[in-house]
């Protein structure tokens, strides 16, 4: 991952550009993959978080991420590991 947050990254980029990068973090040994929709201006500081179930990804929520950037709201979508199931082990 870059040096700068998701969300500075994000800001200067288009809707478009912005649902094709893919974030990474690591949480109990697992990487869960994510999405970072951030307009240049936001109504607020907090995000909305969307947490599709096992069978949804990102891309399943894009209108939504859609309405959501065109509303000026920060959107941070993360897809569900899916090698082992859960993220407990």
């Amino acid at each position: 991952m870059k040096e700068t947050t998701p969300s500075q990254a994000s800001s200067t980029k288009t809707f478009e550009q912005q649902c094709y990068d893919r974030f990474h973090i690591e949480v109990n040994g697992e990487q869960l993959e994510f999405v970072d929709i951030s307009p240049q201006e936001t109504k607020t500081e907090v995000p909305v978080l969307i947490a599709p179930g096992y069978g949804e990804t990102p891309v399943t929520f894009r209108p939504l991420l859609q309405t959501l950037y065109d509303e000026h709201r920060r959107a941070i979508a993360i897809e569900h590991p899916r090698n082992r199931g859960d993220m407990g082990g």
